[in-house]
């Protein structure tokens, strides 16, 4: 089962697949859509998550801080292996693949047709050719 909060903020296109246990997590509002490519292969228990928690005021507490919020953008023939973290703002070209327990972050920048691994930080180890 794949588990969905707010599924009409969630685009998945043709020929596309999520695996067992995986959990995809847009924004109510419109400001962290996922938007997931044509065939796209994502394998069991990742999480695809477009917030996340604000932390920075410790005059409040954290539920009390709202959220931040960006788009999760996942190009067209991707694979992306089991137990991989996909954080807010991140954008995975075409071609790419994701290793098992990676963490793909916004702050990577991730090449067409490269091919990831390392868990976290993320880096790359070769290209589709």
């Amino acid at each position: 089962m794949v588990h969905m909060s707010n599924p009409e903020r969630i685009f998945i296109g043709s020929n596309s697949a999520v695996n067992n246990e995986g959990i995809l997590e847009a924004a109510a509002n419109g400001l962290g859509d996922i938007c997931i490519g044509n065939n796209v292969q994502i394998g069991p228990y990742i999480v695809i998550n477009a917030l996340q928690h604000k932390y920075k005021d410790p005059t409040r507490t954290i539920t009390g801080q709202g959220h931040d919020h960006a788009h999760v953008m996942i190009g067209n023939d991707v694979w992306i292996g089991a137990n991989v973290t996909i954080l807010y703002g991140s954008t995975i070209p075409d071609g790419c693949v994701i290793g098992c327990c990676s963490t793909v972050t916004r702050h990577d920048k991730l090449e067409p047709f490269g091919v990831y691994a390392g868990g976290f930080p993320l880096r790359k180890i070769g290209k589709r050719e």
